[in-house]
């Protein structure tokens, strides 16, 4: 179960991270 919790917490971080360095290449351009 734990295993499951921080898979979903690490995707989420990713996903997370992708979205800010998207949103900053939005910005800039």
């Amino acid at each position: 179960m734990f295993i499951i919790i921080f898979h979903l917490y690490v995707l989420h971080a990713l996903n997370l991270h992708i979205t800010i360095q998207a949103w900053s290449c939005n910005k800039r351009n």
